[in-house]
């Protein structure tokens, strides 16, 4: 595949075959090695990393753990900083209940504000790799519902100017 013809290349997906390091510090480090490693692979084949797919509502934040305890994605922030390439970061945006309340929503669709805001990559691309509802919206609402939900969540999105994409999964 040419490598101009990807925009981002994404390594595993949320917590598939790696350590569960969003409430672990030990794992959290290895997994900023273990990305840092896998895309200056990709970065060599001529691709853009995208590292994270990060769980709705992870990882850590500062002093959740315990009193001092970092933000368990900073490893990884901090490994992307240090690369003289580009990289991006992807979390997967999901709602629980379709709530327009961006407190409410604080907690899964917009948690990556949270990390935002105790680790800096201003001006590191951020790829929502899939997002919607979490677990199918056909169930629990309407169309009309869940396009006006979009609507809404599409507004705050644009809130964000690291934000590139969302895929709705």
């Amino acid at each position: 595949i040419d490598p101009k013809m990807i925009d981002w290349l994404e390594g595993p997906n949320e917590l598939d075959n790696t350590p569960d390091w969003y409430k672990d510090l030990t794992a959290a480090q290895w997994m900023a090695s273990f990305w840092s490693e896998l895309a200056d692979l990709m970065h060599a084949g001529g691709f853009k990393p995208l590292v994270g797919s990060i769980v709705p509502g992870q990882t850590a934040l500062a002093d959740e753990l315990y009193p001092g305890s970092p933000n368990l994605f900073e490893p990884i922030a901090n490994i992307m900083k240090a690369k003289n390439y580009k990289w991006g970061w992807s979390y997967h945006p999901y709602t629980l209940a379709y709530s327009k309340d961006s407190d409410k929503e604080s907690a899964y669709a917009l948690y990556y504000r949270k990390i935002l805001d105790e680790v800096d990559l201003d001006g590191v691309p951020l790829v929502h790799t899939e997002g919607g509802f979490w677990g199918g919206w056909k169930d629990k609402a309407t169309a009309e519902e869940y396009l006006d939900w979009l609507k809404w969540f599409d507004s705050q999105l644009m809130r964000d100017k690291d934000v590139v994409v969302m895929t709705i999964f």
